[in-house]
């Protein structure tokens, strides 16, 4: 059911069609108004399509494939946030090692897999772990008062 803002908004359009036909002396009426009014609408869905819609989809598709193509050994975050280590990749579900002192292992659908970690973010990961290490406990971070 239509609300009643909507219907009182679609009346003001039409009444706004009809005035600006009748200001041009356009023999038509107010039918060929009416592809005018759409064609805002259409310009905004193909600005909507390019802008947010097709790029989504290619990053779903980028993350189908690495999802299926997982392979023992890769390093991979969960949609939970949990970072690990494949161990085991079955039809529908992925072993994860996540503490190898403990070999803690976790096991979870193929689709809570967000992110197959590159060895650029590991890299980085792992910079970013080791000077998070060496800092000494209470130094600030480089500004002396």
């Amino acid at each position: 059911m239509l609300s009643p803002e909507f219907l009182d908004l679609l009346v003001l359009a039409q009444d706004a069609a009809s005035d600006a036909a009748a200001k041009t002396g356009d023999g038509q009426g107010s039918g060929g108004s009416a592809g005018s009014l759409f064609m805002p609408l259409i310009a905004i869905f193909l600005i909507f399509y390019v802008l947010i819609i097709r790029p989504e989809g290619k990053k779903r598709k980028e993350r189908e494939k690495k999802i299926n193509t997982l392979q023992k050994g890769a390093q991979v975050v969960t949609t939970g946030g949990i970072m690990g280590t494949v161990r085991k990749v079955g039809d529908k579900d992925v072993v994860v090692e996540v503490d190898k002192k403990s070999n803690t292992r976790l096991t979870f659908v193929k689709t809570a897999i967000f992110e197959v970690l590159s060895d650029e973010a590991l890299a980085a990961a792992a910079a970013a772990e080791k000077a998070k290490e060496e800092e000494p406990a209470g130094h600030d971070s480089g500004e002396d008062r």
